[in-house]
């Protein structure tokens, strides 16, 4: 994943309604490493807002999620799903229970992902 992309993907994700909405009674934050590439980039979704960035979050994140970049695509492309990827193997998460939470905003990130990809 290109560092334009990525950044146009995290600026989407804060400006995004449908996120915003999720966020409004979370506090919750979510940490991608991408394995194969070494990105990483957050997504904190807390009392309506939605922070993200490149890198680490500044504090412990309630989830992590570890995959490659095939599976990131796969993932974002609605070709893979989450529960798949995890049985498989392809996807590592730290808590399950919060990454059951996340399958609420799975369509919304794949379509900026999408759209930011385009």
């Amino acid at each position: 994943m290109s560092n334009e992309m990525l950044t146009k993907f995290l600026a989407l994700c804060a400006e995004d309604a449908a996120l915003k909405t999720f966020a409004k009674n979370r506090k919750t934050s979510t940490f991608f490493k991408i394995t194969d590439t070494g990105d990483q980039f957050y997504i904190v979704f807390d009392g309506g807002m939605v922070k993200t960035g490149a890198g680490s979050p500044e504090s412990s994140p309630d989830l992590v999620l570890s995959m490659n970049s095939q599976t990131l695509q796969n993932l974002m492309a609605g070709k893979l799903p989450g529960e798949v990827a995890v049985m498989s193997g392809q996807l590592y998460v730290s808590d399950e229970w919060k990454a059951m939470d996340m399958q609420g905003v799975q369509r919304d990130l794949a379509r900026l992902f999408q759209q930011a990809s385009s």
